[in-house]
């Protein structure tokens, strides 16, 4: 795939020279990849009724940066996407900042196999903050003594029994009830 991209895009543009075409390629394919895995793995019924995906290609734009072709600087992005031959993936709807909502795309069939199997070959991981993340020890403990809460809660109770009715009364037995009818997580009981 990606020497069937370099070839292209060579062609495509005779001024870049070998090195800025491999280069451009290599950072275009690493990212548009890195994308379609983690939209694959996050992809909602929505998506696979409506045959795309979302992708948030401002993201991949901005990840891939830009190339000197003469004296213009354009968006390797931008470049890529100027010929359907050179591009991974084809826009169905260009997302925008006034609507919230993200670009939706779908694989370009000259490319789609060779997609698929780098999908299944490579390895790609999810970026860190959409790894769920294991679930930490709490850091802080409070020891607690049982029969010093036995006792709180008794002695709670009697004094609320006494009480005149009224809120005074029932908010804190509504409380207690609550508070202590479960211990939280992250308390160590003595």
């Amino acid at each position: 795939m990606r020497n069937k991209l370099i070839a292209l895009l060579a062609s495509k543009y005779p001024t870049l020279k070998r090195y800025q075409v491999i280069d451009c390629v290599n950072r275009y394919v690493d990212a548009v990849m890195q994308e379609i895995a983690f939209r694959f793995a996050t992809i909602t019924s929505e998506d696979i009724d409506a045959a795309e995906f979302s992708f948030a290609a401002d993201e991949v734009n901005n990840e891939i940066g830009q190339v000197l072709l003469g004296s213009k600087r354009p968006r390797v992005w931008t470049l890529m996407h100027l010929h359907t031959e050179t591009s991974l993936v084809l826009v169905t709807y260009k997302g925008n900042s006034i609507t919230h909502r993200v670009s939706k795309v779908t694989l370009n069939p000259r490319y789609k196999k060779d997609i698929l199997n780098e999908l299944i070959i490579n390895n790609f991981t999810l970026p860190s903050a959409y790894v769920k993340k294991p679930k930490e020890k709490p850091n802080f403990s409070i020891p607690v003594v049982m029969d010093s809460l036995n006792s709180y809660i008794k002695n709670t109770e009697q004094i609320l029994a006494t009480a005149k009715t009224g809120n005074y009364k029932e908010k804190p037995r509504v409380f207690i009830e609550v508070f202590f009818a479960k211990i939280p997580v992250g308390i160590s009981i003595i």
